[in-house]
């Protein structure tokens, strides 16, 4: 009898638990990264559609969030979009006014009970103030059935109320601003 009053009061703390934010969404690895810096993306899958294993990840990078390099990943084809962006971006060696829109790593298969994480590196611009939110709307394909982690927040809306919340990175500063080297000769 004991046990199955500890049962009934542990199930639901155990659904939850099951249920919850951490186990039904993508999620970017690194919550907080700042303008002007490069940003290692780890998109993290932690689950499949239902018992149906997942077979693609597209990842759609946007307006000034510049100069996407998707990470190789071994068993899995990465295929890239490419395309103008609305204006031009002061980047390593430069400005550039065009790059990757949309990542997709196709070909591979990842079992339903499994979890893997998908890497790409982007420049963060200034076009985001501090406190902003950057979304990075990922749609996960299975074998069988999708999810569409796309959904942005309305202002004043929590992410947390949403069904399939798009993986997303706040922004808490800017760079550093360089410093003059030190302890070498002036230059000539």
């Amino acid at each position: 009898m004991p046990n199955m009053l500890l049962a009934r009061l542990c199930a639901p703390a155990l659904a939850l638990a099951v249920s919850g934010p951490a186990y039904a969404h993508s999620a970017l690895e690194q919550k907080e990264t700042r303008t002007g810096t490069f940003y290692r993306a780890v998109v993290q899958i932690t689950h499949g559609c239902g018992d149906s294993p997942t077979i693609s990840v597209s990842v759609t990078v946007p307006e000034g969030a510049v100069g996407a390099r998707p990470m190789a990943k071994p068993g899995w084809t990465i295929t890239t979009t490419r395309g103008p962006y609305a204006r031009s971006y002061p980047f390593v060696h430069g400005e550039i006014s065009e790059g990757v829109k949309e990542i997709v790593w196709s070909g591979g298969r990842l079992p339903a009970d499994e979890f893997d994480e998908f890497v790409f590196l982007v420049r963060i611009s200034d076009v985001f103030p501090i406190g902003s939110v950057v979304y990075f709307p990922t749609v996960q394909t299975c074998e069988a059935g999708a999810h569409h982690w796309t959904q942005i927040p309305a202002p004043g809306q929590a992410g947390d109320t949403l069904a399939e919340p798009a993986p997303a990175v706040r922004v808490i500063g800017a760079a550093p601003a360089a410093k003059p080297p030190q302890g070498g000769r002036p230059a000539r």
